[in-house]
């Protein structure tokens, strides 16, 4: 008789910036509540849970604490293991080294104050799974004990290992996990049929946590898999002992939503970075601006509160949406792209005192080119353009200084 398969089931608890509160408050009760109270009711079922320090916030801005406490109630029964995540949601690989680090620090610091004692994540989902050695490094010296990639960082679909836990190449202590794309696909839309609970080894299903609408079919599904049908939900940590063996590799740059075409062009973080999107680029150079004015000020004029407002401006304007609504392929919303610009603006505004008169005339001409760009892209319907059009192999804007 086959050994069961295994499945660890990464639940991903995010949703975008929602300054009413209305979204927050309807996935809240129709599925983050209902997702935590069926697990309370089958308290054998390990499941990982990744938080957005984002979400986190939004959740106690409008009234839903509640979703913390029982999470934290998971956590404090064994049931739940928790994945960190970064401040302000931003593309990781696109960040300096140092920058990479005070993001994964923050967003620990800023959600050890919202649970407390309960905050205890064993490793760290990237916002967009966007995976570079860097912050496999930041992760490992961190002391965390794995991070979760997509399958497509193995340089096609299908390689993800199966009967051993991979690990980093020169930091074995480092676990990788892998996404597997189908998987993740049958636990959201509720199909049965790919998850076979015979033949042994394991997947990893990494699903949005909205997903979980009570009386949807993946909520009926999920509630199959708690009762002990199909294979055996497990934590990814969990996964670290029953699969003793272990397999070095060194992953490709990728991300959740990269293609393998765009892996193929060199391009990984085409939906945020791509080499012909000169939106993406200015917004970048403005982060990049901004990174660098910071970490001077930083230096001479240490905790100053002109200083700290920037950087929460910064962390604000890091966000991977806007980055992605610039695309055009096919994301396109232009309000998002000036509202982004308009907060990175702001960083430079708000320290005017302590801010280098010429990096905030560069500044200010790089929104101008923005703003000019963006009307000429909405005159010429260039993301019309753009859909139709294969992206140009090649380098993707080159990452930050660090």
């Amino acid at each position: 008789m086959a050994s069961r398969s295994w499945l660890a089931l990464v639940v991903e608890l995010y949703l975008p910036p929602d300054p009413a509160g209305t979204e927050v408050e309807r996935v809240a009760r129709d599925a983050f509540r209902p997702l935590l109270r069926l697990l309370d009711r089958h308290r054998g079922a390990g499941v990982t849970v990744a938080l957005d320090p984002g979400l986190a916030r939004m959740l106690l801005r409008h009234g839903q604490a509640g979703i913390l406490q029982e999470l934290a109630a998971g956590v404090e029964r064994g049931q739940v293991e928790l994945a960190g995540g970064a401040l302000g949601h931003a593309l990781l690989p696109r960040l300096p080294r140092s920058e990479i680090e005070r993001q994964i620090r923050l967003g620990h610091e800023a959600m050890a104050e919202r649970m407390g004692r309960s905050w205890r994540p064993q490793g760290l989902l990237p916002p967009a799974l966007a995976w570079s050695r860097q912050v496999g490094e930041v992760v490992a010296n961190r002391g965390m004990r794995w991070v979760i990639a997509d399958e497509l960082a193995l340089g096609r679909i299908g390689l993800a290992p199966r009967q051993r836990v991979a690990v980093l190449r020169g930091k074995p202590e480092l676990h990788l996990y892998f996404r597997d794309r189908a998987t993740s696909r049958a636990v959201a839309s509720g199909d049965a049929a790919p998850l076979g609970d015979e033949g042994g080894g394991y997947r990893v299903a990494v699903v949005p946590g909205a997903a979980f609408t009570a009386g949807s079919a993946a909520f009926a599904q999920l509630e199959r898999l708690v009762r002990g049908q199909g294979p055996i939900l497990s934590t990814l940590t969990a996964l670290s002992s029953a699969f003793p063996d272990r397999e070095p590799h060194e992953p490709l740059p990728s991300s959740w939503r990269t293609t393998p075409d765009e892996l193929a062009a060199g391009i990984p973080f085409a939906a945020w970075s791509a080499p012909d999107n000169e939106l993406q680029a200015l917004l970048w150079r403005l982060v990049g601006l901004g990174l660098a004015e910071a970490e001077r000020l930083a230096r001479v004029a240490g905790d100053d509160p002109a200083c700290t407002r920037m950087r929460a401006l910064l962390d604000e304007g890091l966000h991977t949406a806007p980055f992605r609504f610039a695309s055009g392929r096919p994301w396109w919303e232009p309000a998002e792209v000036r509202a982004a610009a308009a907060r990175l603006g702001k960083a430079f505004e708000g320290s005017v005192e302590l801010v280098d008169p010429a990096v905030r005339a560069e500044a200010q001409a790089i929104q101008g080119r923005l703003d000019a760009a963006l009307e000429a892209w909405e005159r010429h319907r260039s993301a019309d353009r753009l859909r139709s059009e294969p992206l140009p192999s090649g380098p993707a804007i080159p990452e930050l200084a660090g």
